[in-house]
């Protein structure tokens, strides 16, 4: 994850791509989250 000089504004909000990963990554531990909790009760 390198930083262009023009990120240096940008940078300031998240752009679409990183909401989009983060949404990405939330949903991954959701479900991990909610295997775990299937598996053991």
């Amino acid at each position: 994850m390198t930083l262009k000089s023009s990120d240096r504004f940008t940078g300031i909000k998240p752009t679409a791509e990183e909401i989009s990963q983060n949404n990405c990554a939330a949903e991954l531990m959701w479900q991990t989250n909610l295997t775990i909790v299937i598996s053991t009760s």
